[in-house]
């Protein structure tokens, strides 16, 4: 791919022969010369496209952000009632995701072709592998090495997320404490080899039950903490037994139990309050004879 300075350059030349000589077959070889997207607006209507368009895109598109993809920091064709073009002329450079037949990331800039700012530049530059790489090592950073469930930093963090969005969306927000029952004697009697093979098999099954939209991870060495948007307090209790069940019947590497407690969020309360009464919930259950779902 072309330096992205370059293709600036590039589009400053485009400019000059654009207004100052005829559209010749010279700048459009120009324009098609560079691996980046290089389009040309009038108003809000896409008239001209180099090479590159064609290599990403459908030709029967009018304008570039029919395939935006609604992502978080990246632009948007409405943000927050400003069309993206005049966002972009305002903010000059932004991020965009992209849609095709996969996804893909671009760095987006705009360039006035005229004083009147009729015509425009919009350049697009790839850095999909840029931006891969990067969610690569976020997820090394929030993931358990040994199950691939969130890990407890991930949890933290998506715990105070999920609390916003459930204050400002007014849903209730549950939250399940679960471990395995004995754990400390399996690694005793089959090895914590063994007692590895478990977490990473009932880690799996319980993954298979849940919803995209819930929040699983590790935040011990035989604790699991589940984050259930939108589920009450008896949703989360249906929720906690379901997964008690499979794992009661699942039997595979070796059969074991365990014990769950449940708490419906209190937004009114702050988050050492609800851990308490999570905590207590899980207590409860090992004190009332363990493989058990207790709410508080």
């Amino acid at each position: 791919m072309e330096p992205y300075f370059t293709t600036l350059s590039l589009v400053a030349f485009i400019a000059f022969v654009f207004f100052y000589k005829k559209q010749t077959q010279y700048y459009k070889n120009m324009m098609d010369s560079v691996n980046d997207i290089i389009l040309i607006y009038k108003d809000k209507s896409m008239i001209e496209m180099n090479k590159s368009f064609y290599n990403f895109f459908e030709d029967d598109k009018k304008c570039i952000s029919e395939f935006f993809l609604d992502e978080d920091g990246y632009l948007q064709k409405n943000m927050d009632g400003v069309y993206w073009l005049d966002y972009l002329k305002e903010n000059n450079h932004c991020k965009i995701v992209v849609h095709q037949d996969n996804k893909r990331y671009f760095n987006i800039s705009i360039k006035a072709l005229n004083s009147s700012k009729i015509k425009t530049v919009v350049v697009l530059s790839e850095i999909t592998q840029e931006v891969n790489k990067t969610k690569e090592l976020e997820q090394l950073v929030i993931t358990d090495l040994l199950t691939k469930v969130g890990n407890h930093h991930h949890a933290e963090d998506e715990l105070v997320h999920e609390v916003s969005k459930s204050k400002r969306h007014d849903y209730p927000l549950s939250l399940v404490l679960m471990d395995i029952d004995d754990f400390k004697e399996i690694n005793l009697q089959y090895t914590h080899e063994m007692g590895d093979k478990v977490l990473v098999e009932y880690a799996s099954l319980i993954a298979s039950v849940l919803r995209d939209e819930d929040i699983f991870c590790r935040i011990s060495d035989k604790e699991f903490f589940l984050i259930l948007p939108e589920n009450s307090l008896d949703n989360a209790r249906k929720t906690a037994e379901k997964i008690r069940m499979n794992i009661e019947m699942h039997h595979k590497v070796l059969p074991i139990t365990m014990s769950f407690g449940v708490i419906e969020y209190n937004k009114d309360e702050d988050k050492e309050l609800n851990f308490k009464r999570l905590k207590l919930a899980h207590d409860k259950a090992k004190i009332n004879g363990k493989n058990r779902v207790e709410i508080l």
